[in-house]
C-alpha cells in the first residue's frame, strides 16, 4: 500500500508498505479522507514526533474491507470514521470516564501508525459508522468538531452568552459554528489572516478582528463595556494566551484550547487580573467522555451529517497522498491561505 512515511524532521516520504497487521479484534479500514491536524505540522517540520519511521494522520474516514473474528459490529463496506485515542479503559482515569487522561493510552498516528496511507488497522472501538447522507470529507472533520465542541463543554458554555474566539485555525472555526448554533448573543473573532476573518464572518461572527491592526481590549470595549462571557484560545501562543485575560468579564471564564510551543511570562499586573476579576481558567484536552467516546462525538456525527456545521467551507486544499509533502509545505507557508487541508485517496 501507499505511505506518508515520516522518517526525521522534514523527511516525510510516499512510499510502498505492506498492509498493517490485524488481531482478532481489529478492522482494517481503506482510507477515504484524513485531515492534517495543526499538531501534525510540528512533527513533520519539528521534532515533536514521538519515534521514526511512524505514518501520521488522524483525523480520518473511510470503508472496511476486513474485520477480525471478534469483530461484532461491523462488517466490509461500512462507511467509518476513526476514533485515534486508544485508551486502556481500566487505570483510574478511565475508570472515572477521564479517558483523556488515561496513564495507559495509545493514540493513532502519533504513538501508533495512522492515516496517511491508503489502509488502517484499529480496535473495533475505535470505529463509529457514518450517517448515509454523510460525505468521506465530513466524516474526517468529526475529530476537530468534537475537540471544538469539547472546549465550550469544558467552559461551561450557553445559549445568550457573549464569545471571544482567538485564532481561526480548523478548531476556532469549528467552534464559531456551534455557539452560532447554541445561540450566542454576540461572537467576536480574532486572528491575523484576512481570508481566514472574511470565512468567520459568512459564519456568522458578530465582529471579526485582525488582531494584528488593532487593540483587542478597545475594540471590544466599545461592544461590550465588560468583556465577553468566554474566551477560547486556540493558538498556544503567549500574545493570545495574554489577551484572553484582558477580553474576559469578571467572573467570566477563559478555555485554553492550543498547545503551547513556547515558555508564557506574566507581569505582576497581568497575573493580578486572574484574581481582581476573579476569572475561572480550564484547559480542555481532545474531545472524550462516558460513555466512549462521548457526547461531543455523537453530536458531532449528527450535526456534520444534518450538514448544520458546515464542512466545505472550510477545506481549502485538497492533495492525494503523494503530494503529501506539497500539502505540509502550503500548510507551513506563511504566505499561501490554509485553513482545513485534506488528503484524499
Amino acid at each position: 500500500m501507499k505511505a506518508a512515511v515520516l522518517h526525521g524532521p522534514e523527511d516525510i516520504r510516499c512510499e510502498e508498505l505492506p498492509l498493517p497487521k490485524m488481531g482478532k479484534g481489529d478492522v482494517l479500514v481503506k482510507t477515504k479522507a484524513v485531515g492534517i491536524c495543526g499538531s501534525d505540522v510540528p512533527r513533520v517540520w519539528g521534532r515533536a514526533a514521538h519515534f521514526y519511521p511512524i505514518v501520521l494522520g488522524h483525523e480520518i474516514s473511510g470503508e472496511v474491507v476486513k474485520v477480525g473474528k471478534e469483530v461484532k459490529k461491523f462488517s466490509p463496506q461500512d462507511r467509518v470514521a476513526i476514533i485515534p485515542l486508544i485508551p486502556c479503559f481500566s487505570c483510574s482515569a478511565c475508570q472515572q470516564g477521564q479517558y483523556s487522561s488515561c496513564k495507559n493510552y495509545s493514540f493513532i498516528g502519533s504513538r501508533r501508525d495512522g492515516g496517511f496511507a491508503e489502509f488502517v488497522s484499529v480496535p473495533e472501538k475505535n470505529l463509529i459508522k457514518l450517517p448515509e447522507k454523510m460525505s468521506f470529507e465530513e466524516g474526517a472533520l468529526i475529530e476537530p468538531a468534537s475537540v471544538a465542541l469539547y472546549a465550550l463543554m469544558r467552559g461551561e458554555f450557553k445559549g445568550g452568552e457573549s464569545i471571544a474566539i482567538l485564532g481561526l485555525g480548523t478548531i476556532g472555526m469549528l467552534v464559531l459554528e456551534w455557539t452560532k448554533l447554541f445561540g450566542a448573543r454576540e461572537i467576536l473573532c480574532f486572528d491575523v489572516v484576512e481570508e481566514k476573518l472574511k470565512i468567520a464572518q459568512k459564519l456568522g461572527a458578530d465582529l471579526c478582528v485582525d488582531s494584528g491592526k488593532r487593540h483587542l481590549e478597545s475594540t471590544v470595549s466599545h461592544i461590550l463595556e465588560e468583556g465577553v462571557d468566554l474566551v477560547v484560545e486556540t493558538v498556544g501562543i503567549p500574545a493570545t494566551q495574554l489577551q484572553a485575560l484582558e477580553l474576559v468579564r469578571p467572573r467570566g471564564r477563559v478555555v485554553y484550547v492550543g498547545t503551547p510551543h513556547k515558555n508564557v511570562e506574566f507581569t505582576p499586573e497581568q497575573f493580578e487580573k486572574i484574581l481582581r476579576k476573579e476569572i475561572s481558567i480550564t484547559g480542555s484536552w481532545m474531545s472524550y467522555s462516558a460513555p466512549f467516546p462521548g457526547k461531543a462525538w455523537n453530536l458531532s456525527t449528527r450535526f456534520l451529517a444534518e450538514k448544520r456545521i458546515r464542512a466545505d467551507i472550510l477545506i481549502s486544499h485538497r492533495f492525494n497522498i503523494c503530494q503529501i509533502r506539497k500539502a505540509f509545505e502550503v500548510m507551513a507557508d506563511s504566505s499561501v491561505f490554509s485553513e482545513k487541508v485534506m488528503i484524499l485517496f
